[in-house]
């Protein structure tokens, strides 16, 4: 665990492109055996891949919390130094 911090460090951006290239020969064997397996009555399962998978939403809104809390408790030190500090330039100011 680290140290806490007052304010957040920007994290770099990532992203996920995978290039799609075309295969002529590839569509055209994955034609006939699409079309063999047919003739022959055989059914091929489809190609789906769900993209919400099992407790992505619960650990998305567990983070979400982390973070609010953390933000909160930034903000209530932050008052806090502001607010002593307030009060120490008064009780100089009038103390004079």
């Amino acid at each position: 665990m680290g140290l806490p911090r007052f304010f957040k460090l920007a994290r770099p951006k990532s992203f996920n492109y995978k290039p799609v290239f075309y295969d002529e020969r590839e569509e055209e064997l994955k034609e006939r055996v699409e079309k063999v397996a047919k003739d022959m009555g055989i059914e091929q399962p489809l190609d789906y891949k769900p993209k919400l998978i099992k407790g992505t939403m619960r650990s998305y809104m567990k983070m979400s919390k982390k973070t609010y809390r953390h933000s909160s408790v930034r903000v209530i030190i932050i008052i806090a130094i502001l607010l002593f500090i307030a009060y120490y330039i008064i009780l100089r100011v009038y103390s004079s």
